[in-house]
């Protein structure tokens, strides 16, 4: 790792928590837009890589959050965020979300020498979460009362709406990507997309099927496994959203879990199996 990326990915990090971690994946959607826009601007997608792009600067930005609520004391669930941090003026919290993001990026960087095509961003977000919820959570990691919710006792054909939803996202994604020659672009216009959120707290992020179907896609060349991968990783989503990250004391990101877990299960499908 070079000065520059560690710097970049530092930065990142605190700014990810002044703007809040679910704030900072919508920065790093039009970062990622602006940088398809504009190749011969190199230092955008240097910029998005080594800091914006959410496994940097999203990560660094929780384990802040979990940090300012169980260490500093300041009055935040560790769960929060969409909180920014420069509400406690507490210059330790920027410097561990900071700190984080760097040990992302190192960790994604050793992760990419060993050549597996599978999503390690999403990967190093899982394992470092983890280790959040470990040192400055609560050390629980599933919801109890997950039976309660009413999607899996009276209201199941709710699942045959989520899976429809994430093949129409994983098609149009894949469509995307077919027709552009870059299957990162529905990523980029997915996490971009979050600002709808602010408008209606309903909207739905669909990063998880657009990463996901990109995966399918690369690896099959078919819209059809696109959708089909879509539509299971929209019903992954929910599930983990429910059981691990529901009344949580930290934030475990359901969609970067979704896309971890299933772009290890396309590798070894089509990579390994078939």
């Amino acid at each position: 790792m070079s000065a520059f990326m560690i710097c970049c990915a530092f930065c990142a990090g605190i700014i990810g928590a002044l703007t809040g971690a679910f704030q900072e994946c919508l920065l790093g959607g039009i970062i990622g837009v602006l940088s398809v826009l504009f190749p011969e601007k190199a230092i955008l997608e240097m910029v998005l890589c080594n800091g914006f792009i959410p496994y940097v600067a999203f990560t660094g930005a929780v384990a802040g959050t979990a940090f300012a609520s169980k260490v500093r004391k300041h009055d935040l669930s560790g769960a929060a965020i969409l909180t920014s941090l420069n509400r406690f003026n507490d210059i330790f919290v920027l410097i561990i979300s900071g700190l984080v993001a760097v040990a992302s990026l190192a960790f994604v960087t050793l992760l990419n020498k060993t050549g597996l095509v599978m999503d390690m961003g999403s990967i190093s977000v899982i394992v470092i979460s983890c280790l959040v919820r470990i040192f400055w959570g609560d050390g629980k990691f599933w919801n109890k009362n997950i039976k309660k919710i009413s999607r899996y006792t009276n209201h199941k054909i709710e699942w045959i709406y989520l899976f429809s939803l994430g093949c129409l996202g994983g098609l149009m994604a894949g469509y995307i990507g077919k027709y552009t020659g870059n299957v990162w672009i529905p990523f980029y216009l997915s996490l971009a997309s979050l600002i709808f959120y602010f408008l209606e707290p309903n909207f739905p992020p669909s990063h998880h099927i657009s990463c996901t179907a990109a995966y399918a896609y690369l690896a099959t060349g078919s819209l059809l496994a696109a959708a089909i991968w879509g539509g299971i990783a929209q019903c992954l989503m929910t599930f983990l959203g429910d059981a691990i990250n529901t009344d949580a004391s930290t934030h475990i990101d359901p969609p970067a879990t979704t896309i971890g877990i299933l772009s290890i299960l396309i590798f070894i499908i089509y990579h390994v199996i078939l």
